[in-house]
């Protein structure tokens, strides 16, 4: 037994050998060999890193991320930050950059705040629902980052994750574009119920993960078909909220 298998503690047995006779590689093996070398590289700097983000840059983000907050006045909405400074460039990043990990990251530091702020205890039976993307649009970019964000929330936190529970059944124009009002009118009938749930109605209340907070028009479309389909919700989990009337490019797009 060679050297590496005797740490491992695999047999060499039935491992291929090529026609000089040396032994194949597997993929995995091959995989793990160049990661001694390569690095995953910074979503932000570019710098190698083991991670999503770099230490430098996970220090600047959680510098610049501001205060928690937590609001009931139109339906509870927690926020780990502020969307601002490189809050607001990660999330960039994340959604128009092709960096879906740093949606992990995010959806981790969310996790931890909502931990700290006491309401995984004084909640602790919620269901997670990502807020959807329209088919096209999640095609185009590969991936739902609001998914990615609550995946990460609910392996901390514990909840069970349902990213098919609600759905967006017709493409919208970019929220960012449009003001206050226009935003709601945007929204009316772009989210169903999943045929699962049309089925089968869950019996703990809902918690919508998203992006971005800005003026509440997406997670009160969204609540509205879940409340009318008689499901409870408990709010909105974000990483950011965009305050001061300032409009972020939210988590409709």
């Amino acid at each position: 037994m060679s050297q590496a298998c005797h740490r491992t503690g695999h047999s060499n047995k039935g491992q291929g050998k090529s026609r000089n006779g040396t032994r194949k590689l597997r993929p995995v093996q091959i995989s793990n060999f160049l990661n001694l070398f390569l690095h995953n590289t910074c979503g932000l700097c570019d710098r190698a890193t083991a991670g999503a983000l770099c230490s430098a840059c996970q220090s600047q983000v959680l510098a610049d991320r501001g205060q928690k907050w937590l609001t009931e006045t139109r339906g509870r909405v927690f926020a780990w930050g502020s969307y601002d400074g490189s809050v607001k460039r990660a999330i960039a990043q994340l959604k128009y950059g092709k960096q879906a990990q740093i949606g992990d990251w995010l959806g981790l530091q969310l996790a931890e705040a909502w931990i700290a702020h006491g309401l995984s205890a004084a909640y602790p039976r919620l269901i997670a629902v990502p807020i959807p993307l329209a088919p096209d649009r999640r095609k185009q970019r590969g991936y739902n980052q609001a998914e990615h964000i609550a995946r990460a929330f609910c392996q901390r936190v514990g909840y069970p994750l349902q990213p098919q529970g609600l759905l967006r059944v017709r493409e919208t124009q970019a929220q960012y574009q449009l003001s206050g009002r226009d935003r709601v009118q945007n929204l009316t009938q772009a989210f169903a119920l999943s045929p699962r749930w049309q089925r089968s109605l869950p019996q703990d209340s809902i918690v919508l993960v998203d992006d971005i907070y800005t003026t509440g028009a997406t997670i009160q479309a969204a609540t509205e078909v879940l409340r009318r389909s008689g499901i409870r919700v408990w709010g909105c989990a974000a990483v950011a909220r965009a305050g001061n009337g300032s409009f972020a490019r939210d988590g409709a797009g």
